[in-house]
């Protein structure tokens, strides 16, 4: 697994020879795209995800999706995600077909440790191959407040990568509040997606 740097440093990029097409799982990595979508640098955008969020005005493909209904448990009208092993999930044919209909390269993002995001990501790595694209797996890593359950599901994800013998650029934006500090939760998350968001683009 490659953890990538904090603090990024000048890169020179390659003429771009392939197309790009960006790729988020759940509901995290959506709302990056629709925050800094106009920062971002790919040929088409893809939200898999319950919806589009709002506020976004990137041009995007959406295809439904939703975890499934044993992630979690109810507390009167609250939902909360379950304690221990998220469900194994049967990758859709509907988004195999959409992905295989891309050429060139597929950036995979995601924020691990909850359902959507995690589940996916764990999939495809598994259960999706294509010898004529190049894949490439990018994912943030829960804050530590976020609860052991969530960093747990997240540490399970990225073994599951290594298992199918992938590679992953991670983020673990833990190491955000030890470089900047005792931040606020919407400003520590705000640093973490600006730390993607420049990583997305480099090629």
């Amino acid at each position: 697994m490659t953890v990538a740097p904090l603090l990024l440093t000048e890169v020179t990029e390659s003429p771009k020879t392939n197309k790009r097409h960006l790729i988020t799982l759940g509901s995290a990595a959506a709302l990056i795209v629709s925050r800094y979508g106009a920062e971002l640098s790919f040929d088409s955008v893809t939200l898999i995800n319950d919806r589009i969020p709002e506020g976004n005005e990137s041009v995007v493909d959406l295809i439904p999706f939703f975890p499934a209904e044993s992630a979690f448990e109810y507390l009167g009208d609250r939902r909360f995600l379950k304690r221990g092993k998220l469900p194994e999930l049967e990758l859709p044919e509907k988004i195999k077909n959409h992905l295989a209909s891309k050429s060139g390269e597929l950036v995979f993002l995601a924020g691990l440790g909850k359902a959507s995001g995690t589940m996916l990501f764990r999939a495809i790595a598994q259960q999706y191959m294509n010898s004529l694209q190049q894949l490439r797996f990018v994912a943030t890593l829960p804050f530590a407040f976020e609860g052991s359950h969530v960093v747990a599901n997240a540490n399970q994800a990225v073994e599951h990568l290594s298992d199918q013998s992938l590679e992953a650029s991670l983020f673990p934006l833990e190491s955000i509040r030890k470089t900047y500090g005792n931040l606020g939760i919407r400003s520590a998350f705000k640093k973490g997606d600006e730390w993607v968001v420049g990583a997305l683009n480099l090629k």
